[in-house]
Order: C-alpha cells, then structure tokens, then sequence
C-alpha cells in the first residue's frame, strides 16, 4: 500500500533531487541516457532519499552530487567505457569530466575538502589506469 501511495505522490524531497539531477546533466550528451536512468532508479528509492534529507540533514544538492560521483565511479570502474585498459573511450572521457565537475561543485559548495577531492580523484586515476 505504502509503494502504492509513493508512486502516486511523490515527496517533495524527491521531486527537487530528480530536478537537481537534471541540472547536472546537463553538460552531458553521449552519456545522459545511462547516467540519467541509473540515477532517477536511485532517486526513485523514496525510504532512503527521505532518510538521507531528513534524518542525516544532507542538502539536496550534495545528495545529487554523491550519487552522481558513485554512479560515475562504478561506471568507470566497470571497463565498459574503456578502448582498452586504462584508455577511456569517449563516453569515458565524458564521465571522467563529470566527475570532475561533481568533485569541483563538492569543493566549491563545502561539501568535502581538498584533501578528500584529492584523494577520491587519486583512486580514480588509478581504477582507471587497471580497468578495461
């Protein structure tokens, strides 16, 4: 009954992420299919938006920037973008630049700290460099 209802009348806090997801992706064209449809499935698990908003008092914004970095991440990480190990293919070259526009806007908005954007960006060079 409660999925039901959830369908029906989407929560508010749900409605702003799916829009703030959209801002983002804006800059993305070869990639927006894939990343739009793995993110409005993870936006759309209402119990877990609500509790990341209202519970543990996560913005919005940052919410949509934290998905969209680990959904890059696994993309990434997958191979699936690469031509061949540790060369991104153009989708992966896109996703690579998304990534670091989420990181930025993590930085920028006080959502993490340089060490952490160095860091996160560090680990990814490196999957990159042993995937595919």
């Amino acid at each position: 009954m409660k999925n039901i209802f959830q369908r029906i009348f989407v929560p508010y806090e749900v409605k702003i992420l799916k829009s703030e997801i959209d801002v983002i992706l804006k800059e993305a064209s070869l990639t927006k299919k894939i990343l739009k449809r793995r993110l409005e499935t993870l936006a759309n698990d209402t119990d877990k938006v609500l509790y990341s908003i209202r519970i543990d008092g996560m913005k919005v914004d940052h919410l949509a920037l934290m998905l969209l970095t680990n959904v890059l991440g696994e993309e990434l990480l997958s191979g699936s973008h690469h031509t061949y190990r540790g060369v991104l293919s153009a989708t992966g070259i896109e996703m690579h630049s998304l990534w670091h526009q989420a990181q930025s806007l993590l930085l920028t908005k006080g959502y993490a700290s340089q060490q952490e954007v160095d860091e996160d960006n560090n680990w990814l060079k490196q999957q990159i460099a042993s995937a595919g």
